[in-house]
């Protein structure tokens, strides 16, 4: 039996009578069809041809892979330029990207009939070498170019997606191409040619001849701009491609229809404009200039459009096909697809060919073909499902490293994909939730034929089997309520529901969790890291329901979610421990083992142990129990919301901000209700890019959270951003502003933290007195449960109050935080020191501070 992997080809082949390709991209065999783009495919390429690196860049669906395939290729080729596509390999086999390169020059030199030329290619020990070296034959006398490669790289924010992880392959990207673009001389061929005289006296160092064109998604940039003082070419020729014009959809919409020989264009002008109107979605008598189109979009709706005309066999596409049609083009194709498979076949496309975070990713034929198989799909039905959803241009298999893999066409497919996997999910826990109620309605139908059978004994005892099933039923309601108040944040009507539950009928787990899950968000909530009963009585909660898990669990109904129920309890216990104003990180550990032990599959004893790592400040060691976490509930088909909001955390620690984003982001879709992620995304954002107007957006929103830590953090880092950007001696009303914003962040949560920063901004007014009083109150407030910030700011107030042995004890953890390669938190820090300096009031204490955190930022970067 032939596998999908012998017979599926690329779909996208167009003719006139179905010149649009829907999502498929155009390539070079389908550029006649190519249309709307002149302007853009005539700036790419003059900036292709003037200058060494161009960057491409643009929203994910705007067409870039069209416009470099079926435009800007064409013309190179006709400039006598070679272009060179390279989609970079990231799987632990691939060759560096440098060999990567040389193999396809190679491929493009002998597609072009210079087997002379690839066959030097294949034996070169360096690309630079290639060339410069007139013997290879690239290069002639006088630098004069033989050949002039264009090395285009389509997608390449998979560098930071695919690649993430594997630093070595950034490393030799970066320096690859700046051997190309600036000439940069590789240390391996400046070691060969310092023992090899006759190839240094032949080598033409000034040479040129190759280009560089990197394109990708524009909300990747940022990551790519990290590169900039390694390669400073890349701000220096940047395009960027915007949505068509309402002008140029319509071009887009009739110029392919227009190629039918001896017949009328398929869609008239009339019914162009009424496509591109639709497809905007607005009012027919909006002026054409003033709207913009997504090309996918307006390309797919072209194509339903057309296949519907020849259905009916009409000649041309009238605008009553309009009509009536669902304006959800894309849900209606995305759905449309798959009435003909199995559901595991959706199943497959929506968890595997999407990443966590809605990202496409790819998987290789043969893996596709035998999760398929797992799944319940023989192995003819799923091939040719994989072969169907190639032919209508939902998946594309492409060869890469003579390994084919299928990934979705176009990433415009990935949020319907997104939405449709959600609801499936809710739909499923939905079924979960129904499966629960039938077997509680199955409880209550036995209670009440139990009262019907009492009936058969007299009133008395149907008096109390009816009093009975009412319990029973209140209970439930009650438990009910109490979790519906937990996820509103409604602390104190989810506690008095558990508690009532409890008393009606305590030998039921379910209220003691409840309290214990209340009684421990309350106490994140409440911000006071000395609350001491409220974690008391947390732990008299847990603790009853792990007695009665423990007698419970043995039942053969109860057996499986005793024992994840008692997990959950030791979790929770666990969880108790390790916060607080002194948390016991021992006991904590103690606690997670057990519930590991009782539950291994379980993914929230990881997210604990990953708490108490950060805690310890080994944010390494953290991200692999937060990624541990992650695979275990990716096995379960469950969110996990702890280990993307733990990630986020570890990675803003280590500086790096763009991770950080990702996964606040991730946190923030687990729980859309979730409030913490998103203080710690805004600061994310700042630190990104301190001219991001978003940082300042999402913390205003902030303000007046009723979790009190939350309100004080937001005011904190608001002021923050109006101190950092203030002249103090020009901008008195910022500065004012600024120490009102950590004035009421004190007043509202007074502890270590917001009194050491409202004292900072005494010490930006001028008042020294008031400062210094501040933090001498600050040394006596809790920490606030941190005990990472605890241990690098203790020392740090102590120094700034001119405590004996401060300042060694701040180099210590300094030390400590630059081996572990923690960026973040030392930029964290060195910002309080730096506005502190700003104030010239303690120079003698922080100037010292700051060379420390300086030295120690160096050396941490070179980790990291």
């Amino acid at each position: 039996m032939n596998s999908a992997a012998s017979v599926i080809k690329r779909s996208g082949d167009a003719d006139p009578e179905s010149p649009w390709l829907g999502l498929q991209s155009f390539t070079e065999e389908t550029q006649r069809y190519f249309f709307g783009r002149t302007a853009e495919l005539q700036e790419i390429f003059e900036r292709v041809l003037h200058k060494p690196l161009t960057i491409l860049f643009g929203q994910s669906g705007l067409g870039k892979t069209s416009l470099i395939q079926a435009g800007l290729i064409p013309n190179l080729r006709e400039a006598g330029l070679l272009p060179v596509s390279i989609r970079v390999r990231y799987d632990e086999d691939a060759p560096l990207v440098g060999r990567q390169m040389i193999a396809a020059l190679s491929d493009a030199l002998t597609s072009t009939g210079r087997e002379d030329l690839s066959a030097i290619c294949l034996g070169a020990s360096s690309l630079w070498l290639l060339l410069h070296d007139p013997d290879c034959g690239l290069i002639g006398e006088n630098s004069s170019a033989v050949v002039r490669p264009v090395f285009i790289f389509d997608q390449f924010e998979e560098i930071f997606t695919l690649g993430e992880g594997r630093r070595h392959i950034a490393e030799n990207f970066l320096e690859t191409i700046a051997a190309i673009v600036e000439n940069r001389m590789p240390p391996d061929v400046r070691a060969q040619i310092e023992t090899d005289d006759r190839l240094a006296e032949r080598e033409d160092y000034q040479a040129h001849p190759a280009k560089v064109l990197l394109s990708l998604r524009e909300d990747f940039l940022h990551l790519l701009e990290r590169w900039r003082w390694q390669l400073p070419t890349l701000m220096d020729n940047r395009m960027e491609l915007r949505p068509l014009s309402g002008v140029q959809a319509v071009q887009a919409v009739t110029e392919p229809g227009s190629l039918r020989s001896g017949k009328q264009p398929i869609v008239s002008p009339e019914v162009a404009r009424a496509i591109v109107r639709f497809v905007a979605g607005v009012q027919p008598g909006v002026p054409l200039d003033e709207l913009d189109a997504i090309p996918p979009l307006l390309s797919l709706m072209c194509a339903e459009l057309n296949a519907q005309r020849l259905a009916v066999g009409e000649e041309t596409i009238a605008a009553e096909q309009l009509e009536g049609r669902s304006e959800h083009i894309l849900e209606k194709f995305y759905s449309n697809v798959f009435s003909n498979h199995p559901p595991a076949v959706r199943e497959f496309v929506e968890n595997r060919l999407l990443s966590d975070a809605g990202y496409r990713q790819a998987v290789t034929l043969d893996t596709a073909e035998a999760e398929l198989v797992r799944a319940g799909v023989s192995r003819e039905a799923g091939m040719r499902a994989i072969i169907d959803l190639v032919e209508r241009r939902l998946l594309l298999v492409e060869e890469r490293g003579a390994v084919r893999r299928v990934e979705l066409t176009h990433d415009v497919l990935t949020p319907v994909a997104v939405a449709s996997r959600t609801a499936r999910r809710e739909r499923e826990e939905g079924a979960r939730f129904a499966a629960r109620q039938r077997e509680r309605l199955r409880k209550q139908r036995k209670i009440a034929l139990a009262v019907v059978a009492v009936l058969l004994f007299g009133c008395a005892g149907l008096t109390t089997y009816a009093f009975w099933a009412r319990q029973e039923i209140k209970f439930r309601q009650l438990l009910d309520s109490g979790y519906l108040s937990l996820e509103t944040r409604d602390y104190s009507s989810a506690l008095r529901n558990f508690k009532e539950a409890a008393r009606r009928n305590s030998s039921e787990s379910s209220p003691w969790f409840g309290i214990g899950d209340t009684l421990v968000q309350q106490f994140y909530a409440s911000g006071n890291s000395r609350n001491a009963p409220i974690l008391t009585e947390a732990i008299n909660a847990y603790n009853n329901a792990i007695e009665i898990e423990k007698r419970t669990k043995h039942s053969g109904e109860r057996k499986g979610l005793g024992h994840s129920k008692l997990a959950e309890a030791y979790v929770g216990l666990g969880d108790v421990y390790a916060v607080g104003a002194d948390p016991d990180f021992k006991k904590a550990e103690e606690f997670y083992k057990q519930a590991q032990q009782i539950d291994p599959e379980s993914a929230k004893p990881p997210v604990g142990f990953g708490n108490i790592l950060l805690g310890l400040g080994r944010l390494h060691d953290a991200i692999d129990q937060y990624k541990a976490s992650l695979d275990a509930a990716l096995r379960r088909n469950e969110t996990d919301y702890g280990a993307h909001a733990g990630l986020g955390i570890a990675y803003f620690g280590l500086g790096r901000y763009g991770l950080a984003i990702e996964e606040c982001n991730r946190a923030i879709g687990a729980r859309p209700n979730a409030i913490v992620p998103i203080l710690l995304l805004a600061h994310a954002i700042y630190m990104n890019d301190r001219n991001d107007p978003h940082a300042g957006d999402l913390l205003r929103g902030l303000v007046g959270s009723d979790m009190r830590r939350v309100d004080s953090l937001a005011r904190m880092n608001l002021a923050y951003l109006l101190l950092e950007k203030a002249n103090l001696s020009a901008d008195k009303s910022l500065l004012s502003e600024a120490v009102q914003y950590l004035q009421d962040a004190y007043q509202r949560d007074p502890y270590v933290f917001s009194c050491f920063r409202l004292g900072i901004g005494r010490a930006l007014q001028g008042d020294a007195k008031e400062a210094s009083k501040l933090w001498e109150t600050a040394a006596k407030l809790s920490w606030g449960g941190d005990p990472l910030g605890q241990r690098i700011y203790a020392p740090f107030l102590a120094t700034m109050r001119g405590q004996p042995d401060a300042f060694s004890k701040m180099q210590e953890i300094t030390r400590d935080l630059e081996h572990e390669g923690a960026v973040g938190v030392l930029e964290t820090v060195r910002r309080d020191a730096k506005l502190i300096q700003r104030s010239g009031l303690y120079d003698a204490q922080v100037t010292p501070v700051i060379a420390v955190l300086d030295g120690a930022l160096n050396k941490a970067r070179e980790v990291r």
